[in-house]
């Protein structure tokens, strides 16, 4: 039997390009630059039956076979048909009248069937009169057997009763030809074959206009097959549920027009997302435009070229050469297309003026017109109905796609290798691009080479990956580059509202600029938090360092890392030099350096951070720039500021885990917002509270020496938080406090603490108030002006002997935690008719009860046992004398 692409006759017809894809996605590259693609296997989420059920080794020619009768099926039909299947990426077969040689089907109509993964059988009053029509029907029926072919009846001016029981017209065509039949077998198989098609779920010409029967025929066998398009990998990562939600966004059935904006950071899988939905809906429309690209193409072509390019997939070729400039191209896109239900995808835009010449308003296209538009810049896509945000992938995810790209899908690992995976992976925290390019960089690698040359075999990917990156960075004006390296450097996870404010000190304008970063992807607030991807940060990182060696006597900011072969040095810094961060990152092979003559150089630094455990420092710290408004050291290895520092504007001092033990001598430090001094375990003596007045974050937790917080005045009216936990020798508090702003003030584990002081104005603000395992033997009866109450524990706290009846009027009081201590008998009795009060514990009550209980209860045996004697005699008589007689 001769293979069909020998025959000519069985090729696509003259009239029709040779395709296998959409007419719509020709002018444009297959996105697989994108991440997101390789392994897992992608779900058509559909419950019809899939290609996957037709044999796995099974090579396709056809997508579907037409099978019809010629002369009473209008020509029109099968044409519209047949061009509907081109449209929408189906290549079909049609069982054209030339082929028909003879009484019995050819052998290439046998093999376009068995090479098609579908077939519609146009039902029509003469197809039974056709024992050639039959013997294709019966052909079609047997690989949906034994090939799992797809089959899709079409009714065509016919009843499905008439072809499934042979009436009517339809039953006269067929008797006929039965009547002409010697070989009665032959006739109970036609019979048999028409009656099964007739059982399938098919279209009925009779419920639609023709238009109407060509599209739902066109999107039943699309839809049924369940295509995955050239240019798309069937097996893509992690995308699932991302399409169904842009799918749902897009609502399908609903009449009306809609758009949907795909936003993202570059690499993130925004293309890959919006290509798969393209592809998966287009056949539901009467024409569709994927614009790839828009920001290059705009940029070197223009946007003449890109209307041109529209046009041409979407709203038909002719006269696309008068488009001679943009406003001539909006005219013509709207008087093409605005009776057109159509399908178009600009893919990143970053110029807002791109969407209004390309689709305008959004409503300038026919009903049920969908478009979606992909962008890096949320404020690209203010007028969409619903903005989908692409998130990083799961580690699950980010793990596969990784092994995917190192290793294939059928390769066996060592187990070493297995184990080195996961570390690799969260570095780049499910960025698909970083995954799927730093996987390749480790592909076809041993083991040894894994190990020995894992850095350099990562420079390659991670400067692409920065380029691709660095778009959204360049857009960025001065200020936003600032507040952007600011940001990124050192506030990560920090609240939202804290990084304004800090920023503002600057004049940096935080709630405009940080709006920019986020639009632009560059970082992204939850709940309230800061925060920054590690591929950002390290963009941040590596920008700062290109601007360095650029312009370095005008550098503003410095960072030393080892990871940029930079070391800090006499020679780098200049007076133009504002922000500095040193840091050791996990997992490098050797300790950052610092120079701290270079630091002591800097007189214009206005915000230094120094992180990580393993920095070895260089010479001596003789001082620190009075500029400084924002300096966190972590470990800062010194007993005390240098005696010359004298920050006049200085907002917040961060010296976590440090080796202080007295802050400072003399220093005014009267504009400080934010004291942070948490595990500083040498720590001694705090400054006054009152010399602070400004002062709104108090951190001392675990601070093991710290003996007193003094405050001479009562009244700190900024104090917002007081965090003191674990400060195991802390004994003296201020005599009397009122901090009307403080929200939060915690003592838990202070062990020596034995008092509390007392309140000496209404304090509304405090909501939580923590004393565990506290020294404190009771309460002031001042706790009343805690107005603002919410939640007061005290657990463990084993000296404590009462609480005042004042605790009565806490009218906000919502949880009261008392529980382990032993010593408290009693609670005040009103204090459980407080409505918002809906949790109390106090086990030590709970135990006192049952020990009463208990001692009544041995009292009540001990008598039993001295008078048990005659107790049982007396009911003797009892019951003698009331039975006897």
């Amino acid at each position: 039997m001769s293979s069909p692409s020998s025959h000519p006759e069985l090729s696509t017809p003259s009239s029709y390009p040779e395709l296998s894809t959409p007419s719509s996605v020709t002018q444009m590259s297959s996105p697989l630059s994108d991440p997101m693609m390789s392994s897992p296997s992608f779900d058509t989420s559909t419950s019809y039956p899939s290609s996957s059920n037709v044999s796995q080794d099974k090579c396709f020619k056809y997508d579907v076979f037409i099978s019809f009768r010629g002369e009473d099926t209008p020509r029109k039909f099968t044409d519209h048909l047949h061009a509907a299947f081109y449209r929408s990426g189906i290549f079909p077969f049609r069982d054209d009248e030339e082929l028909r040689r003879g009484e019995t089907i050819s052998d290439q109509l046998i093999k376009a069937i068995e090479d098609s993964r579908s077939a519609v059988v146009v039902l029509s009053p003469n197809y039974a009169s056709s024992s050639w029509c039959l013997g294709e029907l019966m052909k079609i029926l047997q690989c949906k057997k034994v090939l799992g072919q797809i089959v899709l009846p079409i009714f065509y001016n016919v009843e499905p009763t008439n072809v499934r029981q042979q009436k009517g017209g339809f039953g006269d065509a067929f008797n006929e030809l039965a009547e002409n039949q010697v070989d009665p077998m032959k006739v109970q198989e036609w019979r048999e074959a028409l009656t099964e098609v007739a059982n399938l779920s098919g279209q009925d010409s009779m419920n639609f206009h023709e238009a109407t029967l060509v599209e739902r025929i066109v999107s039943d066998i699309h839809t049924k097959l369940g295509l995955s398009f050239s240019g798309i990998p069937s097996r893509l990562v992690g995308i699932e549920d991302r399409v169904r939600e842009v799918e749902e966004a897009l609502d399908i059935n609903s009449e009306g027009l809609r758009s949907v904006g795909i936003v993202g950071m570059g690499g993130i899988g925004k293309t890959t997302l919006a290509w798969v939905v393209y592809e998966r809906m287009v056949h539901l429309f009467n024409a569709g435009s994927f614009l790839e690209n828009v920001r290059d193409v705009f940029e070197k072509e223009g946007i003449v070229f890109l209307q041109k390019q529209l046009l041409s997939q979407a709203g038909g070729s002719e006269r696309i050469g008068s488009c001679h400039n943009a406003f001539e191209g909006v005219r013509l896109i709207r008087s093409r297309m605005r009776h057109s239900k159509v399908l178009i995808v600009l893919d990143d835009v970053d110029d807002i003026s791109q969407v209004e010449y390309l689709v305008g308003d959004l409503h300038w296209f026919g009903p049920g017109s969908r478009i979606i538009i992909t962008s890096r810049n949320k404020r690209m896509l203010n007028k969409v109905d619903h903005v989908h945000n692409v998130t990083p992938l799961s580690p699950e995810h980010a793990l596969a796609l990784f092994k995917e790209n190192a290793f294939g899908a059928n390769q066996s690992t060592s187990h070493e290798l297995e184990k080195l995976c996961p570390s690799l992976c969260r570095r780049y925290g499910g960025h698909p691009l970083a995954l799927k390019m730093v996987g390749r960089a480790f592909a076809d690698r041993s083991e040894p080479e894994w190990y020995r040359d894992k850095d350099e075999l990562l420079i390659a990917p991670m400067r692409e990956i920065l380029d691709r990156l660095r778009i959204s960075y360049i857009g960025l004006d001065e200020t936003a580059r600032k507040v952007f390296h600011y940001t990124t450097c050192m506030f990560h996870g920090k609240k939202e509202s804290y990084v304004e404010e800090v920023l503002s000190y600057l004049g940096l304008h935080p709630k405009v600029t940080l709006e920019v970063l986020k639009d632009n992807s560059l970082v992204y607030v939850s709940d309230g938090f800061i925060m920054v991807h590690y591929l950002i940060s390290l963009l941040s990182r590596n920008s700062i360092h290109r601007d360095s060696l650029r312009e370095p006597e005008n550098q503003q900011m410095i960072i030393s890392t080892t990871q940029w072969g930079d070391v800090l040095n006499e020679d780098m810094g200049s007076e133009a030099t504002e922000g500095l961060h040193v840091q050791y990152y996990e997992g490098q092979a050797h300790p950052t350096w610092c120079s701290l003559p270079a630091i002591s150089r800097l007189t214009k630094l206005r915000f230094l951070s120094v992180r990580g455990d393993r920095i070895e420092y260089q010479g001596e710290l003789t001082s620190l720039s009075d500029e400084m408004i924002y300096l966190l050291w972590e470990s800062y290895p010194w007993e005390s500021l240098p005696q010359s520092f004298h920050p006049r504007d200085i907002r917040a001092l961060l010296l976590a885990s440090s080796c202080i033990r007295t802050l400072w001598y003399g220093q005014c430090f009267g504009e400080l917002q934010e004291l942070d001094l948490h595990d500083s375990k040498n720590l001694l003596l705090i400054p006054d509270l009152s010399k602070l007045p400004n002062l709104v974050i108090l951190i001392l937790q675990g601070c093991t020496n710290l003996i007193e917080v003094r405050c001479t005045t009562a009244l700190h009216s900024m104090l917002r938080t007081i965090d003191l936990k674990g400060c195991t020798c802390l004994r003296f508090l201020p005599e009397a406090i009122e901090f009307p702003r403080l929200h939060d003030f915690v003592l838990s584990g202070c062990s020596s603490l034995e008092k509390f002081p007392e309140i000496s104005g209404r304090m509304e603000k405090l909501n939580n108030l923590d004393l565990d395992e506290t020294a404190i033997s009771e309460l002031p009866s001042s706790v009343n002006l805690l107005v603002g109450l919410k939640v007061l524990t005290a657990r463990n706290c084993l000296k404590l002997q009462k609480l005042p009846s004042t605790l009565e009027k806490l009218e906000s009081l919502e949880k009261l935690d008392l529980s382990g201590c032993s010593s408290l008998r009693e609670i005040p009795k009103k204090l459980r008719r407080l409505s918002g009060l809906t949790e109390i514990n106090w086990t030590a009550r709970r135990i006192t009860e049952f020990r009463t209980l208990m001692r009544r209860t041995e009292v009540a045996w001990s008598l039993l046992d001295s008078h048990l004697a005659s107790f049982l005699v007396a009911l003797l008589l009892f019951l003698v004398v009331k039975f006897y007689w």
